[in-house]
């Protein structure tokens, strides 16, 4: 979708219209206790992994998870929750990741939603990291292109 001068406007000024406001990377929100942070356009609760796969496993609980590792190196895991397990999706073989993230981290239930916090973080950490690997790529293009 091409962003038009009158739209990019228009987003600016809803911004203060008193719903919300912006500082360093978070939004809040008026009426939500939490702060909402913006984490990147390739991060969003429609992705899946899948059930089969290798990132959706058993936790040391015994609980249906979704693996990954913190940034100290530690292995931890997502766990699925039941309204999630009752979905056409879930049941068809696809988890929804990050909207299992992102709701555990907006409740008010610990270890949820520190957990969900610690599984966007580390979501953010892989997008740089590839980032950062493809760039070095784009930088040697004469190196790995077919010639």
């Amino acid at each position: 979708m091409r962003t038009t001068q009158r739209s990019r406007r228009n987003h600016g000024a809803a911004k203060d219209c008193g719903w919300m406001s912006e500082r360093e990377g978070f939004m809040k929100v008026n009426g939500l206790a939490k702060d909402f942070i913006i984490v990147g356009e390739n991060i969003h609760t429609t992705r899946v992994v899948l059930r089969n796969g290798k990132r959706v496993t058993t936790s040391e609980a015994g609980a249906e998870a979704v693996v990954y590792t913190c940034s100290d190196g530690t292995t931890q895991h997502l766990v699925i929750p039941e309204e999630i397990k009752r979905s056409q999706d879930y049941e068809e073989g696809r988890v929804k990741h990050v909207k299992i993230a992102v709701n555990a981290a907006m409740s008010d239930r610990e270890p949820e939603a520190s957990e969900g916090l610690e599984y966007l973080r580390s979501l953010v950490r892989r997008q740089e990291k590839n980032r950062r690997r493809l760039s070095g790529l784009e930088r040697r293009r004469d190196l790995v292109a077919p010639r």
